[in-house]
């Protein structure tokens, strides 16, 4: 019986064969096996792009199945930008349904580490020279009744993007309207000030991409609502260098 990432590589085959586009194949995860990364570039003569993440923690599904049902779905035109989509960055953890990866690590802590090593040093190679406008990882909250994000701009950046993305999110789901979301500070559903944490939206935002986007949906929504708001926020960026 295939494990279930390798189901998870039908399908993503499956949805490029759609596009007429080959997954790239960009190294490999695991320590009790050896698992494939891939990513995916859609309108690669582009100049400008944007990047999705999805899967970093392995029980955060949605985001992996987001990546497959924007692949699916998505509509190119001639003014959008590069899309370059990290369909599954936790393989291990996605097989086996944990938020860490085979290792018992947190991916998502050490994207500052040096050196880099194992899926994190393969995952962050994948995109270091691709010329960003923007980042974005997709994960799910388990605490949150509705989605928020962490939104990091470089200062030149404009912010109102981080507020059309929550509006996009706000057309599937609930926001999250808290003040202080885990003690920092928001406002209608945006965490705004940076924190060093890790993560590879700060990796990014300290890299100098403009905007770096951690977004967060609340998995007591179905999935279909989870993948919904997923895509819509994707879209909405896609978008947003189209203007």
């Amino acid at each position: 019986m295939p494990s279930k990432y390798q189901v998870f590589v039908k399908d993503l085959r499956a949805a490029c064969n759609m596009r007429g586009v080959e997954p790239e194949h960009i190294g490999h995860a695991g320590r009790s096996r050896s698992y494939d990364l891939f990513k995916v570039t859609l309108n690669p003569r582009r100049k400008r792009a944007v990047c999705f993440v999805c899967g970093v923690h392995g029980n955060e599904t949605s985001g992996p199945a987001s990546a497959i049902e924007f692949l699916r779905t998505y509509r190119s035109e001639p003014s959008h930008p590069r899309i370059i989509i990290l369909p599954n960055a936790n393989p291990s953890g996605y097989d086996r349904d944990t938020y860490r990866n085979d290792r018992n690590l947190n991916p998502n802590r050490h994207f500052s580490d040096r050196p880099l090593t194992g899926e994190v040093a393969a995952l962050y190679r994948a995109i270091a020279h691709e010329p960003l406008e923007a980042f974005a990882s997709f994960h799910e909250d388990d605490v949150k009744k509705g989605s928020y994000l962490y939104g990091f701009a470089r200062p030149a950046a404009d912010p109102e993007l981080f507020r059309t993305l929550i509006r996009a999110a706000s057309r599937h789901g609930p926001i999250c309207t808290d003040t202080r979301i885990y003690r920092r500070r928001a406002e209608k559903g945006v965490i705004g000030r940076p924190v060093a944490d890790g993560s590879f939206e700060w990796r990014m935002h300290d890299d100098g991409v403009p905007y770096a986007i951690c977004m967060e949906v609340p998995d007591v929504l179905s999935m279909r609502n989870c993948i919904r708001i997923n895509v819509g926020v994707m879209e909405a960026m896609v978008r947003w260098w189209s203007m």
